[in-house]
């Protein structure tokens, strides 16, 4: 079975290197698990949306509570040019917030 490190490194997240969302979940991070949870955090890799840790095969741990995030959806037009841009919440989980689904038989 591979580690959660190795599965998360082969299934990337779709950050897209915004250092406002950045900050903004890295607060939540380290207020809630402290500096060195921070300096573990890699966006791209170990906060992820409830339905991304599904698909991994993790889930959030009962009583956990989500970290709030935004990102920005484009509207586009029938060209693909974007004609508009809007916040939208998000959920996120840190990595020490899930556990592996256990298979039932």
């Amino acid at each position: 079975m591979k580690s959660i490190n190795e599965v998360l490194e082969a299934f990337p997240t779709n950050y897209r290197n915004s250092p406002h969302t950045f900050a903004l979940v890295g607060d939540q991070i380290e207020k809630r698990f402290g500096p060195k949870a921070r300096k573990e955090y890699r966006a791209e890799s170990n906060c992820r949306t409830f339905a991304s840790w599904l698909h991994l095969g993790y889930a959030p741990m009962k009583g956990q509570r989500a970290l709030q995030s935004i990102t920005y959806v484009e509207k586009r037009d029938e060209a693909g040019n974007v004609i508009e841009k809007y916040p939208r919440k998000i959920s996120l989980f840190y990595v020490s917030q899930v556990a592996p689904i256990e298979k039932i038989s």
